[in-house]
């Protein structure tokens, strides 16, 4: 998608700029609260498979880095305003997340013309020591080196960033299988996204977490399109190589959260605006998950090809709408939120609480 299609796809509330810089402060410390309470509550979950938490609490600690990057970035520059969507996500905009990937390009080019920041501080002590006042010019330059810095270390998400490999064990013929995880920052939605792939694979003359792993990689970047149904995804991994065999595909759409900032006008946002404080919220998140149920054989160009491959049977629950509308074999929906928030969701508004997969995690 060309970035004139992307920024056209935005409407007046996907790119909300505050006015004041102490409302950004605000915003940036409510985010963070919000989602390392999300980060909590996964210690909760003592029932899931472990190594799916651990990837889940890793990419949500990525993606409180941004947080904290993007902060860094603006706060040190009262000039520049981020964009946030305050429609169905209360993130910051896709595009600012862009915007990062493109100034870590330039971060060496950007600090070789400046001082250390062991330097700066030196300097910032001296001024205060000697000027008695506060040295605003300093600490904006200081803020800008550490921004670049920081933007230098691989610990945070960009609008498509990758994981590990590791194998978990061994097919029912044998084949090693694997778990890989990635995540991106969906354009259309202003929310991150993670995902985890079990495949296996087939080709017995490569190892995949050696040479073959950055192939691996790239093919999983290519194929990999946030708008598209689930299904479509595996598919497309099923069949970019015969030795990859995915088996269950999972997508974690991180969002949205209800809230003080949000404009959309959801009922839940209202009646959070219209009845409890400031920091209340309902953070929302739903994982995906397409998985195969079987092979089959398929002929390439026709019924009179001599060449056919085996391709993955990917399962559609029917039964279920969600499922169904998705093009995935099962649906999961989540919420954390505050006490009060979830005591009036139970009173008021029972079909949120209904449509979840388990009770609802409050603090």
């Amino acid at each position: 998608m060309k970035t004139i299609d992307i920024i056209d796809n935005f409407s007046d509330l996907d790119r909300v700029r505050f006015d004041d810089h102490q409302e950004y402060i605000t915003y940036f410390d409510f985010l963070k609260k919000a989602f390392n309470k999300l980060i909590d509550s996964l210690k909760a979950r003592s029932t899931d498979n472990p190594i799916e938490i651990a990837i889940l609490k890793e990419f949500l600690q990525k993606y409180l880095n941004t947080i904290e990057l993007l902060s860094m970035k603006y706060l040190s520059n009262a000039d520049e305003k981020m964009a946030i969507d305050l429609s169905d996500s209360s993130f910051p905009n896709y595009l600012e997340v862009r915007k990062l990937a493109a100034d870590r390009e330039k971060a060496d080019q950007f600090l070789n013309g400046l001082p250390t920041k062991e330097a700066l501080k030196q300097e910032v002590i001296d001024y205060i020591f000697t000027k008695k006042a506060k040295p605003q010019h300093l600490l904006k330059k200081l803020g800008k080196v550490a921004y670049y810095s920081d933007l230098k270390q691989p610990n945070y998400m960009l609008p498509f960033t990758e994981g590990s490999i590791f194998e978990i064990g061994r097919g029912d013929d044998g084949s090693k299988r694997y778990i890989y995880s990635w995540s991106s920052y969906d354009s259309m939605t202003n929310r991150p996204f993670i995902y985890l792939l079990v495949f296996e694979f087939t080709n017995e003359t490569i190892d995949i977490l050696k040479e073959g792993q950055q192939a691996f990689k790239d093919l999983i970047k290519k194929s990999n399109h946030d708008s598209s149904p689930l299904s479509v995804i595996a598919k497309d991994i099923d069949e970019a190589y015969e030795s990859i065999k995915p088996k269950v595909l999972k997508r974690i759409d991180i969002g949205p959260i209800y809230c003080r900032y949000s404009k959309e006008g959801h009922e839940i946002s209202k009646a959070i605006q219209e009845r409890f404080s400031d920091d209340d919220f309902a953070f929302f998140y739903t994982t995906e998950i397409v998985h195969s149920v079987g092979e089959k054989e398929v002929k390439e160009g026709g019924m009179f090809s001599k060449k056919s491959y085996l391709r993955q049977v990917f399962f559609i629950d029917e039964t279920n709408i969600d499922s169904l509308e998705r093009h995935v074999s099962e649906v999961n929906k989540y919420l954390i939120a505050t006490h009060p928030v979830v005591q009036h969701l139970n009173g008021e508004m029972k079909q949120y609480i209904e449509k979840l997969t388990i009770p609802p995690i409050t603090f």
